[in-house]
């Protein structure tokens, strides 16, 4: 018995070695390949957050949902990003129970399929020489409407250069898009003065893939 102890003692610290070992030298290629795989996003534009509780609370049911792979809501942009697998089976109908179950409302969902490690995709700036700003009040609600726009990472306006600009995904929105929403508004017009390549932005790409339309 004594014998059988000793030979335990001394093969469980060399199996232990052997071990981590081992594990230190896998290839970890294969995460790699995970995480740089195609994803889709569900950009969803919603009603009735009030605070950083509620935004909180959105993103932990939303991270929730079917095999979801992660949640981000944004307050101020009044939108929540959740990141799926390309071939994820989760439908607008369970996104909107998810955000009603929360206490709010799923005005609008679009879906991009997204490529790159992070899924960022390629980044661009853009400036547009605006119409029809009266005043402070008008650029700062011009501002909050650029940022909610899907593609878009930020923007801001100038009163008195009459200049807004943004910061946004290229394979996911262009300046046509953006100038639309502007005018949209039906007060101001929207002209693309300057856009540009953002340095060291990602080489993914982003294509959207279909755009649902403001419930009533």
């Amino acid at each position: 018995m004594l014998r059988v102890l000793n030979l335990r003692r001394h093969t469980f610290p060399r199996l232990a070695a052997v071990v981590a070992f081992v594990a230190l030298t896998v290839p970890t290629g294969v995460v790699v390949t995970a995480e740089s795989a195609d994803t889709r996003e569900a950009v969803v534009s919603v009603k009735g957050m009030m605070c950083s509780m509620c935004a909180r609370g959105l993103e932990t049911r939303l991270s929730k949902l079917g095999d979801a792979k992660a949640a981000k809501v944004n307050l101020d942009k009044e939108q929540a990003i959740v990141t799926f697998p390309a071939n994820t089976k989760v439908t607008d109908k369970e996104i909107e129970k998810t955000v009603a179950d929360a206490g709010f409302n799923a005005v609008k969902i679009e879906w991009r399929t997204t490529g790159g490690k992070d899924g960022s995709g390629t980044l661009a700036k853009a400036e547009f020489q605006i119409e029809g700003m009266h005043c402070e009040r008008c650029a700062a609600n011009l501002a909050k409407v650029l940022q909610q726009h899907p593609g878009v990472r930020s923007a801001d306006v100038n009163f008195e250069s009459k200049i807004a600009r943004g910061t946004y995904e290229a394979g996911s929105t262009d300046t046509k898009s953006i100038a639309k929403t502007i005018e949209s508004l039906g007060v101001f017009k929207a002209k693309p003065v300057k856009v540009e390549p953002v340095a060291g932005s990602n080489n993914g790409s982003s294509t959207p893939q279909t755009s649902r339309g403001v419930r009533q």
